[in-house]
């Protein structure tokens, strides 16, 4: 509790070494003044938002995140989580922007799919609003067209890749078994999996617990009901309808087929994966789990699709090329480089990174300069020598930067540690590498501390609530 740094007892424990207690204030300034400093030589920065609702309260929630330009490692702070009013969405992630002064660092803020937040950077933004079918209906923040004139503008938003991923699962593939040949079995499938998880509320051995908001959690349902030895006989125990061939059958073919979508949904929950990289690869195993299906043959086609329309702008870019900053962000990457490119994108990937690398060199004021390869070997020219003069070629130029990123391809270490060997490489790391894919460290803010929304909490004041979750959040910062 807060009341207790201001007890006497406690400030005589921690004064007696001749020591003072640091204040309430003084520690929020220090974290503040401490997370702007970091911020200050920081030139690309990602942010990410999020809004909660709780016992009639409503919280906006923004983090941000960084690469350190000397350790290469992300880095993140807490940034604002303070009452929200239903008030427009665009002024609140502009005021958090400009109180920190990121002003154009900014390179992407990142969300999940609620249509309130698609609408503010419709709105105010540099982008369209993606295809309506990959948001969800949220009216109670859809506000915006409240005020349409201010004197701000948003810059690129991101939906959170884990949530697009999420909804292509639940709604997509939901679809799609709806409406195809494979309807029926799929239907009485799932049912016989309900009356299954309803009679497993009361047993001694649970099965794994079904999340309606997490895929993950649905598919984990199924692959372990099939995979109990006798599964005929636990039905029977239950007094539930035992499984037919076939619907085991396509139980099989659907945990084969998805597999890899729960695997790239796991591995694009951590903050430091990749994300153009892990959709190449998805698609590549969706693919291969063409072969030896039965019953959900057309099943790898349909998922194919879905992810091509979500991702379309990211992966296919223009001219069926990848998109520009997707090729930045994985070519710069020690453990990709060039290999998940196909052979004939490799010259425009090099090419992209070549200018982009330029072009920062360029706008700093630091582009280096070409050196010029001159012969080692001294000799002495005779007069006769003269005689036999041409006209001799210019020397050639090198150019430093295309010079780095061929030395750079070809380095066989994959650590991250190994870019700083290369400086103009390394600037465009730190550009295009600080866009995170989902939204998750965000949604995280309120629940490091689940008290957050108790009923004692509900005496502090607004900003209390705020300063206590920055805090432990920021720890360390301070």
């Amino acid at each position: 509790p807060l009341d207790i740094v201001k007890q006497p007892s406690f400030r005589q424990l921690v004064e007696g070494p001749n020591t003072k207690v640091m204040t309430r204030k003084t520690l929020t300034k220090t974290m503040r003044t401490r997370i702007m400093a970091c911020l200050a030589d920081i030139k690309s920065i990602c942010t990410t938002a999020d809004i909660w609702t709780a016992h009639n309260k409503s919280f906006f929630g923004m983090t941000c995140h960084w690469i350190d330009p000397t350790f290469l490692q992300r880095v993140s702070a807490a940034l604002a989580c303070t009452k929200h009013t239903f008030d427009v969405i665009a002024s609140l992630i502009d005021d958090v922007h400009t109180s920190f002064s990121l002003g154009d660092k900014v390179v992407r803020t990142v969300s999940d799919n609620g249509s309130n937040f698609a609408k503010a950077f419709k709105e105010y933004g540099f982008q369209k609003e993606e295809d309506e079918e990959t948001a969800e209906v949220d009216q109670k923040f859809g506000l915006i067209s409240d005020v349409i004139d201010q004197p701000f503008q948003l810059l690129k938003h991101q939906h959170c890749t884990a949530h697009t991923l999420n909804l292509l699962a639940t709604c997509d593939i939901y679809k799609y078994l709806s409406c195809t040949s494979i309807s029926a079995v799929y239907h009485s499938s799932i049912a016989k999996c309900s009356a299954l998880w309803n009679r497993a509320n009361n047993a001694n051995r649970k099965l794994i617990v079904l999340c309606v908001t997490r895929w993950n959690s649905f598919y984990n349902t199924i692959e372990s009901i099939i995979s109990i030895k006798h599964l005929s006989i636990v039905c029977n125990e239950m007094g539930v309808a035992k499984f037919k061939m076939h619907e085991i059958t396509f139980f099989k073919e659907y945990c084969k087929v998805l597999k890899p979508l729960a695997m790239a949904l796991d591995i694009l929950q951590g903050e430091n994966k990749y994300l153009v990289p892990t959709l190449l690869k998805l698609m590549d195993h969706l693919q291969h789990s063409k072969a030896d299906l039965k019953v959900a043959t057309s099943l790898p086609d349909a998922i194919i699709t879905s992810t091509h329309k979500q991702f379309a702008l990211l992966l296919d870019g223009t001219e069926g090329k990848p998109s520009q900053e997707a090729m930045l962000t994985a070519v710069t990457l020690p453990m990709f480089k060039l290999w998940w490119l196909l052979e004939d994108k490799y010259k425009h990937a090099k090419m992209a990174v070549h200018e982009e690398a330029r072009k920062i060199s360029s706008e700093a004021g630091t582009t280096l300069p070409l050196q010029q390869q001159e012969s080692a070997v001294v000799c002495t020219v005779s007069s006769y020598d003269n005689f036999f003069y041409y006209h001799q070629p210019a020397p050639q130029a090198v150019d430093v930067i295309a010079d780095e990123l061929n030395k750079f391809l070809y380095d066989s270490n994959i650590s991250l540690a190994c870019v700083s060997k290369y400086p103009n490489v390394r600037e465009v790391f730190l550009k295009y590498n600080a866009t995170i894919p989902l939204s998750a460290p965000v949604e995280r803010l309120l629940s490091l501390d689940t008290r957050v929304f108790a009923p004692r909490w509900k005496r502090l004041s607004d900003e209390r609530v705020e300063e206590l979750i920055l805090l432990r959040y920021n720890k360390d910062f301070l």
